[in-house]
């Protein structure tokens, strides 16, 4: 059943295969590619810097962190006034 949709998918080999580039017949048509190609390097650096790895590790760690805290203090305060209250 999970294989049935798998001959509408294009094959691996044919993804990674080098695509041919768009050859710009004139000036104007040159200046619109390369924007684009500029566009789409802009982009990529932009989303490299706003969410690189490390930057999401550190945000997961510290959420992790503060989770952890929350939760120990919310089972002392169950275990020693019968109460799970937090201050976070």
């Amino acid at each position: 059943m999970a294989n049935s949709f798998s001959h509408l998918l294009p094959a691996p080999h044919d993804i990674m295969a080098a695509q041919p580039w768009e050859q710009p017949t004139d000036l104007i048509q040159a200046k619109v590619l390369l924007s684009r190609l500029r566009s789409s390097i802009t982009r990529q650096a932009r989303t490299e810097f706003f969410h690189s790895k490390s930057k999401m590790q550190s945000v997961l760690l510290l959420t992790h962190t503060v989770w952890s805290k929350m939760e120990q203090e919310m089972l002392d305060n169950l275990i020693t006034s019968g109460r799970a209250n937090t201050t976070h």
